[in-house]
């Protein structure tokens, strides 16, 4: 294949997101990705002939024409489709993405399980290098990332399938067995609150009841009259810290700065 006699400048404005629109019957000389089957393509022109290689091969020009309108949705740089030629994989696919070929084809969770520990062996190496260096890198992290997330979907949806039974069994236990043990609690309550607790307030006696004595109980409960002398005795408290901070968040959520914190602004991957 011969890339210098060629007028590469349609591809080259559609790698920069500026193409304009084809003509279907006169390919663009270039290099392109066919979405549907993955695929490679190259096309270009040689001793005034359309010539066409699908993933290194030629192919009829009525083939190269069909295609077209679709591969042309998805140019390629010159390296990439060299790197798919020679390796059966484009730079933006990682490895551990490819052989798994992004969801498992046996749903058991061994199956997932082994699927999973593979994807998290790669991704715990790429962490440990740390931030990506390059495009190429933060390619195959984010191809790592959707796919541990197509699984992790996956893993959601086979557990909610194989509880709803059980959900559906327990419900139907629960509607036999609770409205007994409410009226039980509920009628017990009431002769406490209404027949004992007013008796044993007056006599501060027990009453025995089948020789079980049933009994005031002190609880102790705070009534605060001092909230700013409180908050001062427990601002190191380390409950009222992570609580101050949930709210401050929730307040920051929202794009509201509260007296005493300030915004910070994180960007991450969606």
């Amino acid at each position: 294949m011969n890339i210098n006699d060629n007028d590469y400048r349609w591809w080259a404005a559609a790698l920069l997101g500026h193409a304009t629109p084809i003509d279907v019957n006169e390919p663009a000389a270039g290099f392109y990705r066919n979405a549907r089957s993955n695929l490679p393509y190259a096309y270009w022109v040689e001793n005034s002939k359309q010539r066409c290689h699908i993933n290194g091969h030629d192919v009829e020009l009525q083939r190269a024409l069909d295609d077209w309108p679709y591969v042309a949705k998805n140019p390629v740089s010159h390296e990439d489709y060299k790197h798919r030629i020679a390796t059966g994989l484009w730079l933006s696919e990682h490895e551990a993405v490819h052989n798994h070929n992004r969801a498992p084809s046996e749903d058991s969770v061994e199956a997932l399980k082994d699927r999973i520990d593979v994807l998290a062996r790669n991704a715990q190496a790429l962490i440990d290098a740390g931030e990506a260096k390059t495009q190429h890198s933060c390619d195959q992290a984010a191809e790592l990332a959707n796919t541990l997330g197509e699984l992790e979907n996956k893993v959601r949806a086979l557990h909610d399938a194989q509880k709803q039974p059980h959900l559906i069994m327990g419900r139907e236990i629960d509607r036999r067995w609770f409205p007994l043990r409410d009226k039980a609690a509920e009628f017990k309550t009431k002769v406490k609150q209404i027949v004992i607790t007013p008796f044993l307030k007056k006599t501060g006696g027990g009453a025995g009841l089948t020789k079980r004595t049933v009994a005031l109980v002190s609880n102790y409960r705070a009534e605060i009259v001092d909230m700013a002398l409180l908050m001062q005795c427990l601002q190191n408290n380390p409950d009222v810290i992570a609580l101050l901070q949930r709210l401050a968040n929730r307040a920051a959520n929202s794009k509201v700065e509260l007296p005493g914190t300030r915004l910070i602004v994180e960007q991450r991957a969606a």
